[in-house]
C-alpha cells in the first residue's frame, strides 16, 4: 500500500479545481497516485496513468504521450517519487521537447508541472526557421542571438497558458548556463505572470550549445485566474541564474541597447490580450 500525505494531494486538488478544465488532462507519474488523487479531486479532467509498465518502454510511452497531447490543450502532470518508475525522466523530458512547459509547484513531496500542448503536431525537430512567425535577430551578450519567435495565440483567457516559442542561435560555443525569462507586464509595468528556466525545460542548457546551433525553446506562461481583462506586454531575455544579472541586449556594433524594443536588458515581443 502506497503511503502519502493526504494534505499534499488536497492542496494539489484545490489548485487543479481552480485551473483544470474538462478538456484538459491530468497525468499521474507514477500511476499509484491514482487513489490519492481520486480521494481528493472531483473534477472532470481526463486522467492518464504512466508509465504503464516498469521498466518503462520508450516507444510505447512516447506513443501514449503523443495521443494524450493531441487530445488536450493543457496537461497537468503530478509527479511523486517518479525515480522509481522513470529514473531517466523520459516522460518529463518528452513533454519538455514537445509541449510548452509552464510553472512547477511543490506541495510537500508532490510536484505539479503544467504544460500547454502544441497545435502544430508532434515533431522531434523544431529547428526549422520556417516555423518562426516573427523574425527579430537580436544579440544578447555577444554569443547568443534571438532569431525570432512564434506566439501560438495573441489572446488568452484567465488561468490559461500562453504558448511561446523562442528561436535562439549560438554565435560561439558557450560554457556558461543561462536561464530564459518570459514576463507579462500590465500597462503600469507591473509583473503579472512569468516563466523562468533553462531552455527546453532544462534539457538544452546553454553550456551544451555549439556555434551555429539553433534551439527552439517552447515556453508556457500561466496567466493568473484572477488577472484583469485587457492588453499585456510580453518581454523576454536571459540571465545568469547564480547572480540574476541579465545578458545585455546589443546592437550590430556590440553596443548595449536600452530603447524600444529592448529595455532593461529585455526584449518586448508584443502584446497579449486577456479576454
Amino acid at each position: 500500500e502506497v503511503e502519502y500525505d493526504v494534505g499534499d494531494y488536497q492542496a494539489v486538488a484545490q489548485r487543479l479545481t481552480s485551473l483544470a478544465q474538462e478538456t484538459d488532462a491530468i497525468l499521474l507519474v507514477p500511476p499509484d497516485q491514482v487513489e490519492a488523487v481520486g480521494q481528493t479531486y472531483d473534477g472532470h479532467s481526463t486522467p492518464y496513468l504512466m508509465p504503464q509498465e516498469v521498466p518503462l518502454e520508450p516507444e510505447d510511452t512516447a506513443r501514449k504521450l503523443e495521443e494524450m497531447v493531441s487530445r488536450h490543450p493543457n496537461i497537468f502532470a503530478i509527479f511523486r517519487e517518479e525515480q522509481g518508475v522513470d529514473p531517466d525522466q523520459f516522460i518529463e523530458g518528452w513533454l519538455n521537447r514537445h509541449t510548452y512547459r509552464g510553472p512547477t509547484e511543490w506541495y510537500g513531496g508532490v510536484r505539479l508541472v503544467m504544460f500547454g500542448a502544441s497545435t502544430a503536431g508532434i515533431s522531434d525537430s523544431f529547428d526549422d526557421s520556417g516555423e518562426m512567425e516573427h523574425p527579430l535577430d537580436i544579440e544578447l551578450g555577444e554569443r547568443i542571438r534571438l532569431l525570432g519567435y512564434t506566439l501560438a495565440e495573441e489572446s488568452v483567457e484567465p488561468g490559461r497558458i500562453v504558448r511561446l516559442t523562442l528561436f535562439w542561435r549560438a554565435n560561439a560555443p558557450l560554457s556558461e548556463r543561462y536561464a530564459v525569462f518570459a514576463h507579462v507586464l500590465d500597462e503600469e509595468g507591473q509583473l503579472v505572470a512569468q516563466q523562468d528556466g533553462e531552455p527546453v525545460g532544462g534539457s538544452r542548457p546553454t553550456s551544451t550549445w555549439s556555434a551555429g546551433d539553433v534551439v527552439a525553446d517552447r515556453v508556457g506562461i500561466l496567466m493568473p485566474v484572477d488577472v484583469a481583462k485587457g492588453p499585456y506586454r510580453l518581454m523576454v531575455g536571459m540571465y545568469r541564474p547564480d547572480t540574476g544579472e541579465r545578458l545585455p541586449v546589443l546592437d550590430k556594433n556590440g553596443n548595449a541597447v536600452d530603447a524600444p524594443p529592448a529595455e532593461g536588458n529585455s526584449i518586448t515581443l508584443g502584446t497579449i490580450l486577456v479576454e
